[in-house]
């Protein structure tokens, strides 16, 4: 509950986390919102919010997407019917996918393939950074060398859920995407 951070100090335990573990997303619960998570693997769930019950302030949580063992998320947020999911593979091929196309299922399921990667890598071998469009928008994809690439969701196709993307930026040897910026926090000085 919201009543629990309401407290006088200057800092506050908010989640208990296990070791390896970190907090991606947080947000005010919408009472009939759905959950999206998308993981590095290329797999992505949705589920109701109704499904995450209320709980202490620092308890751990519940599952939300049951991972194997070297995946991890890299995108959870509440959606509703409407935009896209825009995914980025670590070698720079992107792709927007309708978020109508995600149906509703059990929360701590495995989910459904979102991205696929070709056997040989040439087009990734894991999702580095995704994102929910609502209205096209300009974004900078950012290379492990510091490297920004500005882009708007427009010029990036809709796809099927399960392709595997168009090449959008040159991701070469380990200088691979590492991850995404919206414009909204480049002009608001939030990087």
């Amino acid at each position: 509950l919201l009543s629990a951070y309401d407290i006088r100090t200057k800092s506050m335990q908010a989640i208990e986390l296990r070791a390896g573990d970190a907090l991606i997303y947080a947000a005010r619960k919408e009472e009939d919102g759905q959950i999206v998570s998308v993981s590095a693997s290329g797999l992505a769930i949705r589920y109701p919010i109704a499904e995450i019950a209320a709980t202490g302030r620092t308890a751990a949580g519940v599952r939300g997407m049951q991972l194997a063992e070297c995946d991890e998320v890299v995108f959870a947020e509440q959606i509703g019917e409407e935009g896209e999911l825009l995914l980025v593979s670590d070698r720079g091929y992107a792709k927007r996918t309708l978020a109508v196309d995600y149906e509703a299922q059990a929360r701590a399921g495995k989910g459904v393939k979102t991205f696929s990667f070709n056997k040989n890598g040439s087009n990734g071998t894991r999702v580095a950074a995704a994102f929910h469009v609502t209205n096209p928008e300009d974004f900078e994809i950012v290379l492990k060398d510091g490297e920004r690439t500005r882009m708007s969701t427009e010029s990036i196709l809709i796809e099927p859920r399960a392709s595997k993307g168009q090449p959008c930026v040159m991701a070469l040897l380990a200088n691979t995407v590492d991850h995404l910026i919206r414009a909204a926090k480049i002009e608001g000085g939030l990087q």
